[in-house]
């Protein structure tokens, strides 16, 4: 894309502006993701940025900032002398409550840098589980208050809001600078864009004294693009003004910089500094350099790493996401961008002005995705995008990958439900009340247009838009949220459920009201009220159907009453049941049943009629992360065959047709060439065939179809192809329909030897007594055979040595002479071998033929730098020739000589000149400099 501004100057970078005083912030207005101007969060990613309910009510929001780990924090940095801050706290998620412990620090700086305690709360003085508001007066000199969690203790997190920072008294005398009823504060940047003229007001806020203006200073890089029209000496105090005109005429197009000084009788505030921002024409200037490098790491099935690993001369940086392979869209210069924009297919992944990498969220399984970044320059509306050769990273997310999960667990033994009972038992709980913080914020909510966030609700596909923080649906006025937890296996089917304070029992929330693999989040009014504790169903003749045509509530064709969500959360809400049955049935001797009122029928053929798809197997591995337990349905949807739902009974059917790989079945590493073996359990499989790929996408590849299936295994010679998405396929040859693969990728490794020397024409002497090596570079090679092979057989074994030491020193004392030698290198296992590209020579140091004296050759000068001499001192000499060999024996020139010839070396080293005549040969060394 062609641009026409073209200036190359350094850019200062945007960095986080001071606040006036007063200033305050409840954390709901403006949200929690987009502070105030001078309100800097540090609160981590461990969980949600927000509390949010009735008992973080301040003033009515119902939401206060969330502080949950060491180091968090929430600091002011303002201008002018402080007055009195004011604040409320609480400790949160206390447990046992009300025991706070830990340190929480409530701190005032002069740079920033240098902390003291205003207040401090320690389990000695703790801080108590009911909003308390607490007011501290920091020192006149102090420029920034901070809320830190000095010390995280486990049981303890703290809630803040609705935090007030006050001016001091007014002064005597007291300057503020204004701009259109902004008030400037000094040392920040006006970004005037390419107005001509800017009108400034001079206010004096003091109580008793005038103000004078000395006078008004412009100076810096572009300080020539500004003049300074007529102003007023004096202001008198009581907030009494006066004005003063900036005009601009931009002396080249681009960014323009220049540094506003008012000196006037305020001490405090002389010289009050604004640092200019103007633009030439409509556009910025376009940055000098492109971001170098984006980096994906850490991929995994639901989340990867995005980082950008070389800082750029601009101002800011965007990243474009797409779900592709290839990314060509460009953001257009003058448009401003926030997270969640598209640029044509791309959307908008991230947009700022650090290095910090950035985790996007809701990835899929088996997905690929393209990043592209770009540096720009420029306020919002001048935005100059470098579009050429942007830095770009693509990767393509795994599909499940439970790896050796289900170890022990055999479907085709009766006692596999009690097995799977056992696997599936949650190492972690989440609380239902963290449900947002850990599921909604971490993985599900995805970005939208505008810096909002979007969540689909599961049955009707209604959509809540937000800005953060997300917000659950209460039913009172003012609160725009829609959504509620939805519980797939509803409450009321519980048998653990008997009222009294349940779902908490002994102080502790259960289990199955708070596991992650059951709920899901829904419209409330459209969609959860709705299906209320309603057995799901094929609606025939629909009383509701939300406003998305999809998710209805009527009778089926028996007249029963049913709900019916939209299709592809059908075969989710099966296995999310399947789940809950298997995984609590037993638990403490109480049996988990369906209600009569659900058909078991329908969920098995919603079962099969919608498979695992990306966003299930992606939001399985996410909830295996943080419940660390997995629905063993999603990772394999046949065993579902196994279990009789309605009495929990394991299913022994002569007649069934099943197949189960047992190896490889994800996270193991082979080498290409090894002999693997392929096993599977199966029941009446005659035939059966044997499949491989080695890529997601890939094609499958045949190995067998002859394989008797009841045999249960094979032997396969693993293909030379390098990858960590490998997977086996087994099929009943007669009924495709039957079949499994492995649940996640394993790793080919292609082992690789190369011999590096001597690889052709080189000179080993065999009158040499010092070592000679030979070398070489290998890879998931443990030892190799090396052999010397004179005229191409086999002359000398020199045994077997390590792989990995890349080298041999042999001394060649005692071999034969010959120009056709070489060396063979062989690895046991795996089977390969490289040998010597071309023949080396084995000769005498001084020739095959008898030796001169040492004078029948002259070279100077020597050392030399590069050219010289060679004299054949010896008249009667009819012919000769010189061969010039480096250190390592490699010939690096040959020449037919007359009595005297000059030779030119350019490259520094050590050679052997070797004279070659009708009468013998000489051998001398020469070292160029």
């Amino acid at each position: 894309m062609k641009k026409l501004v073209l200036l190359a100057f350094a850019l200062p970078l945007f960095v986080v502006a001071q606040t006036t005083l007063p200033t305050l912030w409840n954390f709901s207005t403006p949200g929690i993701s987009t502070p105030p101007t001078g309100w800097i969060t540090g609160l981590g990613t461990n969980g949600n940025l927000t509390y949010s309910g009735a008992g973080f009510s301040v003033g009515g929001d119902n939401t206060a900032c969330r502080l949950d780990a060491t180091g968090e924090f929430l600091t002011i940095w303002f201008a002018g002398n402080p007055g009195e801050v004011s604040y409320w706290l609480k400790g949160s998620g206390i447990s046992p409550a009300p025991a706070f412990t830990g340190i929480f620090s409530v701190q005032e700086s002069v740079d920033g840098t240098a902390w003291t305690d205003l207040r401090a709360f320690t389990t000695a003085n703790p801080l108590t589980s009911t909003m308390s508001r607490f007011v501290n007066t920091p020192a006149a000199t102090s420029r920034y208050i901070r809320f830190f969690y000095t010390t995280k203790e486990a049981g303890s997190n703290v809630a803040l809001d609705s935090v007030v920072l006050k001016a001091a008294p007014l002064p005597p005398v007291l300057l503020s600078v204004k701009q259109n009823n902004t008030t400037l504060v000094s040392g920040n940047t006006f970004v005037s864009g390419n107005t001509a003229n800017t009108l400034f007001t001079i206010q004096n806020n003091g109580t008793a004294i005038d103000l004078k203006t000395d006078s008004i200073v412009l100076s810096g890089t572009h300080s020539s693009d500004f003049s300074i029209g007529a102003f007023d000496s004096i202001t008198s105090f009581g907030g009494q003004k006066d004005s003063f005109n900036l005009s601009f005429t931009a002396g080249a197009p681009g960014s323009r910089f220049a540094t506003l000084k008012i000196y006037t009788t305020d001490a405090a505030n002389s010289p009050f500094t604004i640092n200019l921002y103007a633009i030439g024409g409509t556009l910025a200037t376009e940055p000098a350099a492109q971001v170098a490098t984006l980096g994906i790491s850490n991929v995994r099935t639901h989340a990867f790493t995005v980082s950008k690993t070389a800082a750029t001369v601009s101002e800011k940086y965007i990243i474009l996401r797409k779900p592709a392979t290839t990314l060509t869209e460009v953001p257009v210069d003058g448009v401003s961008y926030k997270r969640g924009d598209y640029v044509g297919g791309a959307q908008v992944a991230y947009i700022g002005d650090d290095t910090a990498s950035f985790r996007p969220n809701y990835i899929l399984a088996n997905a690929n995705y393209t990043f592209a970044a770009f540096a720009f320059n420029g306020p919002a509306g001048y935005e100059n995008y470098k579009t050429t050769t942007p830095a770009t990273a693509t990767t393509t997310t795994p599909g499940g990958q439970p790896g050796n999960y289900y170890a022990g667990v055999n479907p085709l033994v009766n006692t596999f439900i009690a097995d799977l009972n056992a696997k599936i038992r949650m190492v972690d709980t989440v609380f239902y009340s963290s449900y947002a913080s850990v599921v909604v914020n971490n993985y599900l909510a995805r970005d939208t247009t505008g810096g909002k966030k979007v969540v689909t609700c599961v049955y009707s596909g209604e959509e809540y838009v937000y800005e953060d923080p997300f917000l659950w649906w209460t039913g009172t006025g003012g609160n725009p949220a829609t959504l509620t937890r939805e519980h797939t296996f509803a409450q009321s089917w519980m048998p653990t459920n008997t009222g009294g304070s349940w779902p908490t029992v002994g102080g502790k929330e259960v289990s199955e009201y708070n596991d992650l693999h059951h709920l899901f989040p829904t419209h409330q009014l459209n969609a959860n009220a709705k299906r209320s504790n309603n057995p799901f169903g094929m609606v025939v003749n629909a009383t509701y159907t939300a406003p998305t045509g999809f998710g209805k509530l009527g009778t089926d064709a028996g007249g029963k009453t049913v709900y019916e969500p939209k299709d592809d959360q059908k075969g989710d809400l099966a296995r999310a049941l399947f789940y809950m049955l298997v995984r609590y049935n037993g638990i403490n001797g109480v049996q988990w049943r369906l209600p009569t009122s659900q058909d078991i029928a329908i969920l098995l053929t919603w079962h099969q009629q919608d498979p695992p798809s990306a966003i299930e197997i992606a939001r399985n591995e996410y909830i295996s992360t943080t419940q660390k337990n997995r629905n063993p349905f999603i990772d394999n949807p046949s065993w579902v065959n196994r279990i009789n739902f309605s009495n929990m009974t394991y299913v022994l059917d002569p007649t069934a047709e099943v197949i189960n790989v047992t190896a490889p079945n994800g996270g193991e590493a082979t080498l290409a060439g090894n002999n693997l073996r392929i096993t599977w359990t199966s029941q009446n499989v005659d035939t059966a065939v044997v499949e491989y790929k080695t890529a997601p996408a890939g094609a499958w590849t045949l190995i067998s179809d002859t394989t008797p299936g009841a045999r249960g295994f094979l032997n396969w010679t693993v293909p030379s192809v390098t990858t960590t998405s490998a997977k086996v396929r087994i099929t009943k040859k007669s009924n495709l329909s039957v079949t499994d693969s492995s649940n996640g990728g394993f790793t080919i490794n292609v082992p690789t030897l190369t011999i590096t020397a001597p690889n052709g024409n080189e000179i080993w002497f065999v009158n040499n007594p010092n070592n000679q090596y030979v070398t070489w570079n290998s890879s998931f090679v443990d030892s190799i055979l090396v052999e010397l092979l004179i005229e191409d057989t086999v002359f000398k074994s020199y045994g077997k040595v390590a792989a990995e030491k890349d080298s041999l020193g042999i001394v060649a004392t005692g071999l034969p002479l010959s120009n056709k030698a070489k060396f063979r290198l062989t690895s046991v296992s795996p089977a390969i071998s490289s040998s010597s590209a071309n023949y080396f020579r084995l000769q005498v140091l001084g020739g095959l033929s008898s030796m001169l004296p040492s004078n029948t050759l002259s070279i100077y000068p020597n050392p030399s730098t590069g050219i010289v001499t060679i004299q054949v001192n010896d008249p009667s000499v009819k012919s000769a020739s010189v061969t010039v060999s480096d250190i390592t024996g490699r010939v690096v020139l040959e020449k037919q000589l007359l009595s005297s010839t000059q030779l030119e070396l350019t490259k520094q080293g050590v050679y052997f000149l070797k004279l070659q005549t009708e009468k013998g040969s000489v051998v001398q060394k020469l070292i160029i400099q």
